[in-house]
């Protein structure tokens, strides 16, 4: 889950939200969502201070199919 925003604080404030929401969501057909890794950085590079700031969250999925 990639989360962007024009500076790093909404960015971080919107993965935090993302992860509460989904780091271990047990429901429709999900057996559990966790998060496994998260990254900060930014779309930035020498001349481009106008690109958005970045959050990657990784996230392990169990499933299963008759679940749902």
């Amino acid at each position: 889950m990639d989360c962007y925003a024009e500076n790093y604080a909404d960015a971080a404030d919107l993965a935090t939200a993302v992860g509460l929401v989904l780091d271990g969501y047990r429901q429709d057909g999900f057996r559990g969502i966790f998060l496994d890794a998260r990254r900060d950085n930014t779309e930035r590079g020498a001349n481009e201070a106008d690109r958005p700031f970045r959050v990657t969250m990784d996230f392990l999925t169990k499933w299963r199919s008759s679940n749902v």
